[in-house]
């Protein structure tokens, strides 16, 4: 397999390559004399999720064979503790700009997820919000939209996050995900090769947890509403019947001019996935075999872990063990 490279810097310096393979990762952290032993960021979060990014690469590739010209959207979905911004930028770091060939990726504009209002109102509202972020008009028509990502100087890439836990309701807002993506299929025609890509996030609370059950200080004590996550995982192919589990890659109306696709959900890290990307991890000062040693600890009997709290552990013990080899 033909394996394409890019080269990223981190914010304390350390310089990583990233193969075109979602598996190996080849990071050049070595310590100078003046410089003290740093961790590239992004590592820790690619200790897993190979399965939505070589669904994400899939669903690329069938999108510029198929839909060319016409809008990609990709739902994201998990916890809130399954760290989901992390998980875009390694997306945006290493697969997205080794999987469009010459076509450049922009940088992503986020965009507001509106909550207040009803739901026409809310509509209008995002699409103003599109409009004055890409072009600086809230009043910009589809038609100048599309002709500005058509101009552009690559794939326009659009974020946009929707917390469970603070919308007016989840029925009301797969409601207006729907006409979002009418809105979306509607888009005119823009130039292969231009196409946007919007990456739509859907976070739930961290832990489902019900109201307080009535006692004789219930009065005094405020009751948790609990938001209803079955509208969003139904509309993302998972079905009421959890013994029934949906495709891994979900594709949401696909005779539409739309092409939208719901990746796996982000769950906690089983120990055995974050062995096996230590086996194929290549990185200077920290022998895998050292950092295998170390998983048993950082795991202690659990079997899987979030990944926010995953990613905390990791990149001390990999820090703990670039020091001791390098002392």
């Amino acid at each position: 397999m033909t394996e394409n490279h890019l080269h990223i810097q981190d914010s304390q310096g350390a310089i990583g390559q990233i193969t075109g393979s979602t598996v190996t990762q080849n990071f050049i952290t070595g310590p100078s004399p003046e410089k003290k032993v740093e961790v590239p960021y992004l590592l820790p979060y690619m200790s897993d999720r190979s399965t939505p990014k070589r669904q994400f690469i899939e669903e690329c590739h069938y999108h510029r064979n198929h839909k060319a010209g016409r809008p990609l959207v990709l739902l994201i979905h998990g916890r809130e503790n399954e760290s989901h911004l992390n998980f875009l930028k390694t997306l945006f770091e290493e697969p997205i700009r080794t999987r469009f060939g010459t076509n450049p990726v922009l940088d992503p504009i986020r965009l507001a997820w509106y909550v207040k209002g009803n739901l026409e109102a809310r509509l209008d509202a995002m699409v103003q919000d599109l409009g004055d972020k890409l072009v600086d008009d809230a009043g910009a028509t589809p038609q100048s939209l599309a002709a500005a990502m058509s101009g552009s100087g690559g794939h326009s890439l659009f974020e946009q996050f929707i917390y469970s836990k603070n919308t007016l309701g989840a029925h009301q807002d797969v409601g207006l995900l729907k006409r979002w993506f009418q809105w979306w299929a509607a888009l005119p025609q823009v130039t292969p090769g231009k196409e946007p890509i919007l990456f739509l996030t859907i976070v739930y609370p961290a832990q489902r947890r019900e109201p307080p059950k009535k006692s004789l200080f219930s009065f005094f004590r405020k009751a948790e509403v609990v938001p209803d996550e079955m509208p969003f995982r139904l509309f993302l192919g998972e079905g009421a019947d959890s013994s029934q589990p949906r495709p891994p890659a979900y594709r949401i109306n696909p005779g539409q001019r739309l092409h939208a696709v719901a990746l796996c959900e982000l769950k906690a890290v089983p120990l055995p996935d974050v062995r096996n990307w230590v086996k194929d991890l290549n990185l200077e000062h920290c022998p895998s075999q050292a950092l295998l040693d170390e998983l048993d600890e950082i795991y202690q009997q659990r079997e899987a872990m979030p990944m926010k709290e995953l990613s905390v552990l990791l990149a001390q013990t990999i820090k703990k063990i670039m020091k001791e080899q390098t002392a």
